[in-house]
Formats: structure tokens, sequence, C-alpha cells
């Protein structure tokens, strides 16, 4: 405890500032040395959000709300969890009359804090963002804990966000609905709305319910003017068989639409649309080929592919897909950002390390701040029709998939086989317009075998003893250890794959000429199943896949080039013609006319455990742990870790060289330097 009676001048250092600063602050004396005190901290933290927090109270105190608000909203953008930021913006929304936001914050600190609610929430839009904070950061439209009210209580349980918006503090929300491809037009749409409440089926994510997550907007009359220009508009219903008309000059049509069940119509002329029930009208789709834009660019994501697996076994699994890649780029020395896909998914489309991002932690419901441009994003810019044709939700809710016009979503069961074929339907569909599309598969990610189903091909591939290997398993899939079934596992998972891809590069070989389509291949991560013991950093877990092929890709086959997940977006921009904004973590390959890297880093950042970083060259690895614990809000103290250096080549031959160790060091600061607490801890959170 600082001895408060010497004043600002009994603090001896930094700690001391900082103790002696809470102190004032709990005791509400907002005076002139608190200023001056905040000052100081400011000067010796500059990284903190410490300053802001401090400061922003001190304005809220002596009635400047307004300068309150700009340090919390700059507080916010450095420390999305902490609860002292939640805290100073609670505050300021209340003074600012903002109910739907003081709920957002005030669910977050009762979710992470335990801190009781004390706005009374009556209205379904802040009941939402009650919903959106008290839930998880993945697994839209699912809500963990739905708020509800119930004989004037507040309830919450789980539950689903469907045939509404999404919440969202920002107004520019996704509609939730119902995908079908020559289905039943009252069939899935009458089961969720059956189950939409039902806590059964929403904790088991719909048995895994495909959804249509689409931009648009509610309304009983739209008029389409399209400039001469034809183009596709998508529209639901909210009723069943719900009548609706178009008026095309004086031509009067009828139609019946499905609720909550989107479906296409081709717009040739201006058109009237309307409806005496409310209809979802989805983003006008204008036809039409730009020679600045390439027909087709498509991202796939293969979750869990480990490259370094791959490459230990002769690329045998991959035959398709090296023969495709090999007319272009294979980055044979290229490392995912985190050990799990939220992270890593988060970084691959913002381009942005997860302490920059500050999307590190699954089970905060926060967004990328929006003075960050994801990728789809960018293509949208360029004029791309842009669609996740499959994928899992995890960019809905943190936003890093905000540019996406449509997503086609499903939490676990995304095969590579039925995301071909919806692949390939939909480039026939949308051919007149050009695409930007993301395919994001996950046959070959590691589950525990007591909860979903391997491949039936391993299942009859193993004798009994390798078949019930693994049954006993009980962590997390990052931890799950090296059996006969999950390796099979793995292998048969990659293996269909490829298969199914190897249909979609024939399908984009006889259809477009090499310079009307861009192709990027990567995986988020690797796996642990290879591992005696699994370390989160190692190069199976971490030694992810990246290959590209088409317009402006040279054909230079396998390259031993140093890449980066971060990369995938600056490379984007050079292909598609993006300018990549300088705040961009990723590097621009050297193949790609760009400056090759010196060092890759891949790092775990889980509150509640020990942080971990790998930091790799050509020849050299650190690696590096914390004694001290991700705290929630991001931060460590660094003074805890420690770090040893190997040689890639020998990984159990370890390298003591000062000059090795201050080339590391020297990295690890600058890396870690925004979200080092140097052992500051605030008092009372929450």
């Amino acid at each position: 405890m600082v001895d408060s009676t010497r004043g600002i001048r009994g603090c001896v250092d930094g700690s001391d500032v900082f103790a002696y600063l809470q102190e004032k602050f709990h005791s509400q004396q907002f005076d002139d040395e608190y200023l001056l005190l905040a000052i100081k901290f400011r000067e010796l933290y500059p990284e903190s959000a410490g300053f802001e927090i401090f400061y922003g109270f001190y304005a809220l105190a002596h009635g400047n709300v307004q300068v309150a608000f700009e340090q919390a909203r700059i507080a916010f953008g450095k420390r999305r969890l902490n609860d002292k930021v939640w805290q100073l913006l609670v505050a300021c929304y209340e003074k600012m009359g903002d109910n739907r936001a003081m709920a957002y914050f005030q669910g977050l600190r009762r979710k992470f804090y335990q801190v009781p609610l004390t706005i009374d929430i009556q209205n379904k839009e802040s009941l939402d963002l009650l919903s959106l904070a008290m839930g998880v950061a993945n697994y839209a439209p699912f809500a963990a804990q739905r708020a509800y009210i119930q004989d004037g209580e507040l309830k919450q349980g789980a539950a689903v966000f469907a045939g509404e918006y999404l919440p969202s503090l920002e107004s520019d929300s996704y509609w939730g609905g119902v995908y079908a491809e020559q289905e039943s037009t009252m069939g899935k749409n009458w089961l969720l709305e059956t189950l939409q409440y039902n806590e059964d089926f929403a904790l088991r994510c719909g048995a895994d319910f495909v959804f249509d997550i689409q931009r648009a907007e509610r309304t009983k009359k739209k008029e389409i003017v399209s400039g001469g220009k034809p183009g596709l508009l998508a529209v639901a219903g909210t009723e069943n068989a719900q009548p609706v008309d178009f008026r095309v000059g004086d031509t009067a049509l009828e139609a019946k639409l499905s609720k909550w069940m989107f479906q296409y119509f081709r717009i040739d002329k201006p058109t009237v649309i309307s409806s005496k029930a409310d209809m979802v009208v989805g983003r006008f789709i204008p036809l039409g080929h730009s020679p600045k834009r390439k027909k087709v660019v498509l991202n796939i994501l293969v979750d869990a592919m480990s490259w370094a697996v791959q490459k230990e076994r002769n690329y045998q699994d991959v035959p398709n897909i090296m023969r495709f890649f090999r007319r272009g780029i294979i980055f044979n020395n290229h490392f995912s950002v985190g050990e799990y896909t939220y992270p890593s998914f988060a970084a691959i489309e913002s381009g942005l390390t997860p302490h920059h991002s500050q999307l590190f932690n699954e089970q905060a419901a926060v967004s990328l701040d929006s003075r960050y441009v994801t990728i789809s994003e960018q293509m949208k810019r360029l004029g791309y029709y842009c669609v996740n044709v499959m994928g899992a939700g995890d960019g809905i809710t943190n936003r890093t998939t905000r540019g996406y016009d449509r997503l086609l979503t499903t939490t676990y069961s995304t095969p590579a086989y039925e995301g071909v074929e919806r692949t390939i339907r939909h480039l026939e569909a949308f051919g007149e317009c050009d695409q930007f599309l993301l395919l994001h598969v996950m046959d070959a990610h590691p589950w525990r075998v007591k909860d979903f189903q391997v491949p039936i091909t391993t299942q009859t591939g193993l004798p009994l003893s390798g078949r019930l290997s693994g049954y006993d398993e009980s962590r997390p899939s990052v931890y799950i250890q090296n059996t006969p079934l999950y390796e099979k596992a793995n292998i048969d998972g990659v293996r269909n794959v490829d298969r199914a891809l190897g249909n979609l590069f024939r399908y984009l070989e006889e259809h477009y000429e090499e310079d009307e389509y861009i192709v990027q291949l990567y995986s988020d991560h690797g796996c642990s199943v290879y591992d005696d013991e699994p370390y989160l950093m190692s190069e199976h877990h971490v030694g992810a896949a990246y290959m590209m092929r088409g317009a402006g890709v040279p054909e230079r086959g396998i390259v031993d080039e140093l890449t980066s997940a971060l990369d995938i977006y600056p490379a984007l921009g050079k292909l598609a013609g993006f300018k990549v904004p300088d705040y961009v973590d990723g590097n621009l390959p050297e193949v790609l006319g760009g400056t090759e890297r010196a060092y890759v880093i891949s790092n775990t950042m889980y509150p509640g455990q020990t942080f971990k970083m790998a930091v790799r060259t050509k020849d050299y690895e650190c690696q590096l742990a914390t004694a001290d614990v991700l705290t929630t809000d991001g931060t460590v103290d660094m003074d805890t870790a420690t770090f040893g250096i190997y040689c890639r080549d020998d990984k159990g031959k370890k390298i003591d060289s000062p000059e090795l160790r201050a080339f590391f060091s020297a990295i690890i600061r600058e890396y870690t330097k925004s979200f080092d607490n140097h052992g500051l801890s605030w008092q009372g959170q929450g």
C-alpha cells in the first residue's frame, strides 16, 4: 500500500503511481493531483489504456461527458475486454440516454465480472443486445443466453435469432433466414419456428441447421430502379404462402413467398414489389462483368489441415490440391497466427494480430473496430457480389465477415463434398456478375470421438484396438493427443477434402480462363493429433497451408518463403487490386513483389492460461511461455516469461547464443509491448 500521506512524491515507481491512482479513483478524489498522476502514468505506460480510463472518469466527475466518452472510446479500442472501460462506457451512455448501448455493456460486465444489472430493460432491441453481450462470439445465429421478459421478470435461455435481425450495436445488421435448395417451402422454416426457443435445440446448435443470413431490409414495399441494368433480388416472406405483387410498368404479376426463406428474382426493368405483410428484401445484385475485376475470386479455408503433416507424408493425401496449385504458388513454410479457429479466422479476415484486433476470446461478443477494413469489405468496395457459401458463422458477431452480402452458415457440419456442389451451383446461378466467395470446410478438424462422428472410412479401417483409442479424451480439440483413431480421422478428412476439391478445380479449369479467376487455399491452423504431447505452438499445430493460383499469380510451384496467415490480406490486395491499409500486420510475400519476412509469429491468447508464442526464422525457433496467466482483458506480465531457442531442423537441439537471444528478445518486446501489463492489476474488477 502506498503511503498516501506523501502524495505523488511518495510514488517511487510505476506500480506506486498505479496503486495511488486506484486509491484516489475508488475514493472518488478526482482532483488536480489525480490528474497529474494520470499524466505520469501515461508517460510510464503509453501502450496501456489506463490513462484514458483514469482521465475519462476525471472528465465525467467534472461534468464533461463528451470528453469522457472520447476517452472511453479510445480505451475501448485498446482494451475491448476491460471492466473499467465497460464501466466508463456505461456511465457515459447513461448520461447520454443511450439505453441500448447501456444494456450491451452492462451485459458484458454481468457476464465477466458478475456486476448486477441496474438498467430496466423492456424493449426488444435492448433485450437482444443484452443477449448478445451475455452470449459468445461464435455460433451465430445461436444465442447462449437470450434475454426475455416473463411475468415482469428478466429471464434468459439458449435460443436462436431467426426470422429477425441479428443483434448488433451497429446499424447494418444481418437478417437470419432459412437455407433451402430444392426442398419444401414449408419444411425447415416450420421446424425453425417451432424450435427457435427450444434450449435443447439451441444448445445442440440446431443439429447443424443451415441458415441463410443476408444484408436485408424489412419492408412492405420496395421500388427497384436499376438504371437500365438487370439484376437479381432475394426476397423472403414473414408469413407462409405470403402473396407478393410485382409491378413492371403496367404489368402486374403475383408470386407466393415462403416464410423466412429467400427466393431470387431477376429484375430487368424498373419494378415495384409490394405485399400487405412485411417482406425481407436483400441487397440488389447488379449483373455484368467489369474488366477491373475477375469473374471469380475464391478463398477456400480447409480447417485444421496441418501442412507440416502433409510435407512429412510427401503430399500423398492431397494429389488434386497439389496438381492444381503447382501451376501457381504453394507456400511451404507458412504458419497460422493462433492455435484454433476463432482468433485465426479473425486474423485472416482483418489482417490484424489478435492483440491488435482484440479478437482473441471466443467467449466475448465484441466486434472489430469500424476503422479497420476487412477483406470482404475491400472486395465489396471493388464491386464483387460477396458470399460465404459455406461457413461456421465465426465472423458474424465479431463482424470480421461484415462485407459479405450473404452467409450460409452451420456450426459444425461443413463437409467439402457439399460445399463444392454448393459453390458450383452458386457460380452458375450468379455467373453474370463478378463473385467473391469463401468456402470453409471442416472435414479434417479433430473432435472428441465421444461427441462427434468420425469418417466412416476411419470407423471401418482400424482394428478394434485402434478404433477404440481416444474414447477417454475429455480435453478441448487443441489438446487431443495422438492415437490411431484421431490420426486416421484427420488423414481421411484431408483426403475427403482433396477429392471434393478436385471436382471444383476441374470445373474452374473447364469454365474459366486462367486470367478470369483467383483461387487461394489456406488453413487456419494445424492440429495436435500428431504430437505425443500436445504443444500449441508446434509445427504440427500452427504449420498451416497457403497456396494460390490464377490471374497475376506467377507459376512458381513450391516455394520455401516464410509466410504468415496475416499475409493473406496483402496478397489478395495485390492480386485483386485493392489498397492495403498501413495498419495491416501482414506482409506482401517476395514472390508477389514484396519483401521476404525475416520471421513469423504464432501465439496463443486464451484468458486464464499462460501466454505462449513461437517466433520462427528459416533456421531457428524461439519458444516462449509466461508463468503469469492471461487476464480477461488480454494482458499478461511479460516479466514472468522464459524462452528457449532451438534449431528448426533438429527440434531437440537447444541453442545458447547471445546474438540469437538478443535478436529474439527485441522481437518479443516489440510484439508484446501493447499487452504487457508489467504486473499491474486493477483493484475490484467489477
